[in-house]
């Protein structure tokens, strides 16, 4: 098993309904999305600026 299918693993057993990341590689994006967690993409500097872009619906939905 790799660190990505690791990771999306983990995380999709966790109760999460979104993730917020500045890279995701494709078997973790394949794995949370088939979990049904959202995958948003572009998260860059402070976590206060993250959520400030993630609520004006500025970072991608992957």
């Amino acid at each position: 098993m790799t660190r990505g299918t690791a990771t999306g693993n983990l995380v999709a057993g966790q109760k999460v309904n979104g993730v917020i990341t500045g890279h995701i590689g494709r078997k973790s994006k394949d794995i949370l999305r088939g979990a049904g967690i959202k995958v948003y993409l572009g998260a860059t500097g402070t976590v206060e600026a993250v959520i400030a872009l993630f609520k004006e619906g500025k970072l991608e939905k992957a």
